[in-house]
C-alpha cells in the first residue's frame, strides 16, 4: 500500500498508524487484568470486527459505512434468490414425491444429483456467458435491473440442485411415515 519508494520513516508511520506496530497476539509477559495484555493486533481486529470499524486499506471506508452502501444491492439479490429457490425447489420435490417410484421422480433425483456436482463458481460461468451473448448491457454494474435478475437467476440454478434433493428426501420421508 506505500510506494516502492517509501521511507523507512513512512513505513514505521504507516505500520503504527494501521496498529501493526503492536503484538500479534496478546502480550503474555503482562497481567490478563491489565490494558495492555490485550492491546493486540489480533485483540484489535476482533474488536473492528464485532463493530463494523475495521477499514478499508485501499478507501478507507469502515466495513459498516461499505455495509450501508452496498448491502440494499445485495439484499435485492439474496432475498428473492431464497424465496424463489426454495419456492422452486419446494414444488419439484413435491411433484417428484407425489410420483414416487416412477420416471418424474428418478428424473429429478438424476437431474437434482448432477446438479449438486456442477460448482456455483461454474454456473456463474455459464451465466455471464449466456448473459454476454443475449444481452450484454445486463451484464454490467448496477445502472439496469437486468444486473440483479442475471445474479438472482444464476443463484437460483446453482441452488436448485442441492435444494430439490434435500426438500425430496424430506417429503418421501413424511410420505413412508
Amino acid at each position: 500500500y506505500l510506494s516502492a519508494h517509501a521511507t523507512d520513516a513512512d513505513r514505521q508511520y504507516w505500520r503504527a498508524e494501521h496498529g501493526y506496530d503492536r503484538p500479534v497476539l496478546a502480550d503474555w509477559s503482562r497481567s490478563p487484568t491489565s490494558a495492555a495484555f490485550w492491546d493486540s493486533q489480533f485483540f484489535a481486529h476482533l474488536a473492528d470486527s464485532v463493530t463494523f470499524r475495521g477499514r478499508s486499506f485501499r478507501t478507507s471506508e469502515t466495513v459498516g459505512e461499505m455495509l450501508r452502501q452496498r448491502g440494499p444491492f445485495s439484499l435485492a439479490i439474496a432475498l428473492p434468490t431464497i424465496a424463489i429457490g426454495w419456492s422452486l425447489a419446494l414444488a419439484i420435490a413435491l411433484a417428484a414425491a407425489a410420483r414416487r417410484g416412477r420416471w418424474p421422480d428418478r428424473l429429478t433425483t438424476v437431474g437434482s444429483s448432477l446438479g449438486m456436482c456442477i460448482p456455483f463458481l461454474a454456473f456463474m460461468m455459464m451465466g455471464q456467458w449466456i448473459v454476454f451473448r443475449l444481452a450484454p448491457q445486463a451484464a454490467w454494474g448496477l445502472h439496469t435491473r437486468g444486473s440483479i435478475y442475471v445474479a438472482a437467476a444464476v443463484a437460483v440454478a446453482a441452488s436448485l440442485g442441492r435444494n430439490v434433493r434435500f426438500y425430496r428426501t424430506l417429503v418421501g420421508q413424511a410420505l413412508s411415515a
